[in-house]
């Protein structure tokens, strides 16, 4: 399972939008960095991988483990355009997912108070 390039780029703009920037990497290299650190330190929060998480265990929960398989043209499923075609909205696979974790990170001082 991998977001499609459409949807991880709204997902990103999302949570830029939200105060969350300085938790979307802004290249892989970063997001590995950012990963070794929290592989590091367990008790570390990085809410943008929070939020990717929450997301594909909703799609697994919500669609199945097919998910987990190839399409028939090899590609991997994306969480968000299964959700879609299955009667959900962006606004609850991408946007409530973020405003979930801005008021996680704000209750652990990450980020100013929520609006």
């Amino acid at each position: 399972m991998m977001f499609c390039q459409c949807h991880k780029d709204k997902l990103e703009k999302i949570a830029r939008e939200e105060g969350l920037g300085q938790f979307v990497p802004d290249t892989k290299e970063q997001a590995r960095t950012m990963l070794n650190e929290l592989l590091e330190q367990p008790e570390n929060y990085w809410p943008f991988l929070s939020i990717i998480q929450n997301i594909c265990f909703s799609a697994l929960l919500n669609g199945g483990l097919y998910l987990l398989g190839n399409k028939p043209d090899g590609a991997e499923y994306c969480p968000v355009c299964e959700a879609l075609e299955n009667g959900g909205t962006e606004e609850q696979w991408l946007h409530e997912p973020v405003l979930m974790e801005k008021v996680e990170a704000t209750k652990r001082g990450l980020i100013g108070t929520v609006n």
